[in-house]
């Protein structure tokens, strides 16, 4: 794969630019297509922690050569903003639909296989990683009970009182196993979002770098049990297996991870929308900033996590 341009060369294509427009904006970061003559970009401006944290994932990544990725070209000032510059790809994403990810499940399993093998640092204890995941979810909730003790009427009360109902129970079904998690793993880059697009040649590339970071890379594959949930789980793991050649006890940990997902994603929810409806009385042309982080949105993600944590079983 080819490096990064130099940031010079990179302004000065940029400078080259026909138009800039939106292409995805929500409360926290902004998303735009930069068109020149000859091609388009995608510009991320996020937070400065999250922009730094793209950069870093996104270089690694291109450094070490994995090509599932939009080619990352560096961070540039346009319009003065502080940008992330990346190859805009033309094509399809795989949507949440069952037939289509099947369609695709073999090859996805390779480029996570390929992505997970890319490891740094020494080995960590599993339980390290289970219980940070479980401290951002105490941390979140104390976000909730922040929001909740000033705002009256706090909404969907009911929904968090089922997110924190299998929190408890989830937590103390971790304790009674802890010996479980007492084996070591290397970190592996994971990605925490697993969107996909195709493109017109078949090329399948990983999107949105964010929240990337080292972890466990069964954390991938219980995220992607949740977009696809209809998915042949085991026969995915089989998959995975044989193109990374890891033969520990992924599938346990999956069912660990994935509870985790729907109560963070549960409880993130309850929290933007009693968050969000402080905008509305906005004008309506600020209103419009926030079209692409609804409150049907919302509720609809809180329905499914309340409805996928209602159907798990504990032991």
């Amino acid at each position: 794969m080819a490096q990064p341009f130099r940031l010079e060369n990179l302004q000065s294509i940029l400078s080259q630019k026909r138009r800039i427009y939106p292409y995805h904006l929500t409360l926290n970061s902004k998303i735009l297509i930069l068109e020149t003559a000859r091609q388009k970009f995608i510009l991320k401006e996020r937070y400065p922690s999250s922009l730094a944290n793209e950069c870093r994932i996104l270089r690694f990544l291109q450094d070490n050569k994995f090509p599932h990725i939009p080619r990352f070209y560096g961070v540039a000032r346009i319009e003065g903003k502080r940008m992330l510059v990346q190859e805009f790809i033309e094509g399809k994403k795989i949507e949440r639909n069952k037939v289509l990810f099947n369609t695709y499940s073999e090859k996805i399993a390779s480029i996570l296989a390929s992505l997970h093998l890319l490891r740094e640092g020494k080995k960590r204890n599993v339980g390290f990683f289970v219980d940070s995941e479980i401290k951002a979810i105490k941390v979140l909730l104390g976000d909730i009970k922040a929001v909740s003790s000033r705002k009256k009427p706090f909404y969907l009360k009911n929904f968090l009182n089922v997110g924190e109902r299998h929190f408890d129970l989830l937590l103390k079904t971790i304790e009674k196993r802890r010996d479980f998690w007492e084996f070591n793993i290397r970190p592996s880059i994971i990605n925490r979002e697993m969107e996909f697009i195709r493109n017109s040649s078949g090329m399948i590339y990983l999107l949105d770098w964010e929240h990337g970071r080292y972890g466990d890379y069964a954390y991938d594959i219980a995220d992607l049990r949740y977009i696809y949930q209809e998915m042949d789980l085991q026969g995915f793991i089989e998959e995975f297996k044989k193109h990374s050649g890891m033969a520990d006890n992924i599938y346990a940990r999956v069912h660990v991870y994935y509870p985790l997902i729907l109560i963070k994603e549960l409880f993130y929810y309850v929290l933007e929308f009693n968050t969000c409806e402080f905008y509305s009385n906005l004008p309506s042309r600020l209103i419009m900033l926030f079209s692409q982080s609804s409150l049907e949105e919302k509720l609809n993600r809180i329905n499914i996590a309340h409805r996928k944590l209602n159907s798990l079983k504990y032991p």
